[in-house]
């Protein structure tokens, strides 16, 4: 009976989980591939990518911010005083 030396079955062995792996490695490549296609294919036109949608917000925060300096330098300057604080021994002594 003819039978495949044990060394051979090992290589081819290793040699098909070799290409089991770089068919793997290729499909999950494609995959991802794939979906950067579609996701750019499908987001529908005129939408804003997530870049210029911080951007946007980020000017936002920034013109609020100018509105909030604006407002605090027109108002003259206030001494305010606020309320003594009263500490838990105080408090519980009164009572």
């Amino acid at each position: 009976m003819n039978t495949i030396p044990e060394q051979l079955h090992q290589y081819l062995d290793r040699l098909t989980e070799a290409m089991y792996e770089m068919g793997y490695r290729d499909a999950l490549h494609d995959i991802a591939t794939r979906q950067a296609e579609l996701d750019a294919a499908w987001r529908p036109i005129g939408r804003a990518s997530y870049e210029e949608k911080v951007a946007a917000r980020i000017a936002e925060s920034q013109r609020r911010a100018e509105q909030v300096r604006a407002e605090l330098n027109r108002r003259p300057v206030a001494i305010v005083e606020w309320p003594r604080l009263r500490y838990r021994a105080e408090v519980e002594g009164a009572a």
